[in-house]
């Protein structure tokens, strides 16, 4: 091939390359649009072709290598892997389908108490979609093309480059959205029951990855009716070393962080409602309306401690005197519609809410105790007031003792056992694939 064909080819392959992060890019960004309006599977559905044909077009642009086999094998196991989550999604009971916002909001307050974290992993993105045409570049210009070695070495870089940072650029936010204790329990599950879903995927990529660069051998085999089956040891020990570590016990931890801090708020709801009927409930007239208004003091020191310890709830205060009409302060447009459509999930917003609500009813009390006269129509109105309250301290008792008792609604054990039988499967489906793609490029 001259030099002047190949100087063509690379400039398309730079123009299709471009096209392509504009058009993921473009995509992702709609896809977080959609995800506040639980209409995103159209939009998943473009950027996952987007993902696997860009992957293996670049690969035939400047190897002149294609498998059209090859390329069904890896939709086909990336819409398993989506059937498989819709199947657990549903086996889960969830109906809530705010998802989609709470976990934009989930991840923005990573990003938003994270900031390094996330500079770095942009950075390590960054790099790696700058450094993939450069490399891409001297392979192809160094090399005879086509040819058995740039195909491989092609394959190899593009693999790098366009699987692993994504990884990268993916698993602070997962793992911070799974751990996180102000997560509900539905969307952690979302997230849970998405990377069961994505192991085929990622999975046969890693698989492809091994046999690529000779990391793993064939492994041991085994008959089950007929149908053979092959354990790579390291095979299988990545891919579940990888889930264990980023998926299973983030989850764990943030299921168990969750409940502790549900509970944590509970008895400080149920410490504010005895202070009041610390007060109610003796019968002291001339104390009421001192004891009352000290009462809600503490409560609004209260409120601001809490406000000014956590930036999202001061960023979520903050939101009520946005105008729309206008560029949020922060620009973060998505972040706050997220918040106003799943603020009811987040914990920490019904503790605010609980100290709001608490401090209004504290001073309709002042009001109505000030325009009574006698102190025992004082004392049947503090009775009366009381009444509500201890049904209110009963009613936090048993959320409390509920949230105690509350189980994960996922089945780590279930679902370790499915990744477990994909990860087999897919060790042999793995090397399977490679053997057609050597066949296929072979001189």
């Amino acid at each position: 091939m001259s030099l002047f064909i190949k100087v063509g080819i690379f400039i398309t392959f730079l123009i299709v390359y471009t096209v392509w992060i504009v058009a993921v890019y473009k995509l992702s960004y709609r896809l977080q649009n959609n995800l506040l309006r639980g209409k995103a599977l159209l939009t998943q559905e473009m950027l996952l072709l987007a993902t696997v044909l860009g992957f293996f077009v670049f690969i035939w642009i400047l190897s002149g290598y294609l498998n059209i086999k090859l390329i069904g094998l890896f939709l086909l196991a990336a819409h398993l892997g989506t059937i498989i989550m819709a199947i657990l999604w549903a086996l889960s009971g969830s109906v809530d389908i705010r998802w989609g916002p709470r976990a934009i909001w989930a991840g923005g307050e990573f990003g938003m108490k994270h900031p390094w974290m996330m500079m770095t992993t942009s950075v390590i993105s960054l790099i790696a979609v700058i450094a993939y045409p450069v490399i891409a570049g001297i392979v192809y210009f160094s090399h005879l093309v086509p040819s058995h070695r740039v195909t491989v070495l092609i394959f190899r870089y593009t693999l790098l480059a366009l699987f692993i940072s994504s990884w990268i650029a993916m698993l602070p936010i997962l793992i911070g959205v799974l751990s996180s204790k102000n997560v509900d329990e539905g969307t952690r599950t979302r997230f849970f029951v998405a990377q069961i879903g994505s192991l085929v995927s990622n999975a046969l990529f890693l698989a492809l990855t091994f046999w690529a660069f000779g990391i793993a051998g064939r492994g041991y085999e085994f008959s089950v009716s007929g149908i053979p089956f092959t354990f790579s040891p390291l095979l299988i020990s990545v891919v579940f070393a990888f889930f264990i570590c980023t998926v299973l016990i983030p989850y764990g931890i943030g299921t168990h962080q969750a409940k502790k801090w549900k509970i944590h708020l509970l008895e400080r709801q149920l410490g504010w409602v005895r202070k009041l009927l610390n007060i109610l409930d003796f019968p002291i007239p001339p104390s009421y309306i001192p004891k009352l208004t000290e009462l809600d003091s503490q409560i609004k020191a209260e409120y601001h401690r809490f406000a000014e310890s956590d930036v999202m709830v001061k960023i979520g205060q903050e939101t009520k005197q946005i105008e729309f009409s206008s560029r949020p302060r922060w620009g973060y447009r998505n972040l706050i519609l997220a918040y106003q459509a799943c603020r009811d999930l987040d914990p920490r917003f019904n503790y605010v809410d609980f100290l709001i609500q608490l401090r209004y009813k504290i001073k309709d009390i002042i009001f109505e105790f000030k325009r009574l006269g006698s102190e025992t129509d004082l004392i049947e109105a503090a009775t009366v007031c009381a009444k509500a309250y201890h049904s209110q301290k009963d009613e936090l008792s048993k959320a409390i003792e509920a949230t105690k008792q509350a189980k994960p609604i996922v089945s780590v054990g279930l679902a370790t056992i499915t990744s477990m039988i994909v990860g087999s499967i897919l060790s042999e489906f793995g090397e399977w694939i490679w053997d057609i793609f050597m066949q296929a490029i072979k001189p």
